[in-house]
């Protein structure tokens, strides 16, 4: 009998969400999930199945309702994983966490019954593990020019948190590697720290036009 994971509360504020580890341990088990808010998805996903760009190149299938995990391209079984999930989480168990595993993955989750008109819903993580570093490097048409970093620590007993600001300038430039098809998507990679989106502003956009 296989124990599944707890999904973590989907935070309504949010209509796609993914939790993975921080950091995973080779050769024990690891457990992603992706889900929908039931508050701007309230059909939740269809059929159960969410699909998974591993970091060495597949496309898996999950179905949380058999549990099976396949290749994309053809119905039969992948050994070492297995699925897990509700009608708005999709979940992925890693048996044994290997070097393969390292790197970046994708989750993508269709979502044509949203309330929000978008189709289907892809977001790119990290998994990592001590020793290793996946390619965190911002990609080559974005040039950060200005970190402005404030922080606040709390000179409490057993207060062992800090208040902080942190304002990035950055550089966009579109004639730069795949710039064109990810000019109005700037992912925003983070498992513990809360992002006030109101609070996200883009200002002095200039658009520049190289002359023939």
């Amino acid at each position: 009998m296989t124990v599944q994971p707890a999904l973590s509360p989907h935070p309504q504020d949010y209509p796609f969400v993914i939790d993975r580890p921080r950091l995973s341990e080779l050769g024990q088990p690891a457990s992603l999930s992706c889900s929908l808010s039931s508050a701007s998805s309230p059909a939740g996903i269809p059929s159960g199945t969410c699909q998974w760009e591993t970091a060495d190149g597949r496309n898996l299938v999950s179905n949380s309702t058999s549990g099976e995990v396949t290749q994309a391209a053809s119905p039969v079984a992948v050994a070492g994983y297995t699925a897990f999930g509700d009608s708005h989480s999709c979940g992925l168990n890693i048996e044994s966490f290997s070097a393969s595993d390292v790197g970046e993955w994708a989750c993508v989750v269709n979502d044509e019954g949203g309330e929000d008109g978008v189709p289907f819903h892809r977001g790119t993580f990290q998994l990592m593990t001590d020793g290793f570093l996946g390619d965190i490097r911002l990609p080559r048409h974005l040039m950060p020019v200005v970190y402005d970093v404030e922080l606040v620590p709390f000179i409490l007993e057993d207060n062992f948190t800090t208040l902080g600001a942190l304002e990035i300038h950055l550089d966009f430039n579109e004639s730069v590697g795949d710039a064109a098809a990810h000019h109005n998507k700037v992912y925003m990679h983070v498992k513990e720290i809360a992002i006030d989106e109101d609070s996200v502003e883009i200002t002095n956009i200039l658009v520049r036009y190289d002359s023939l």
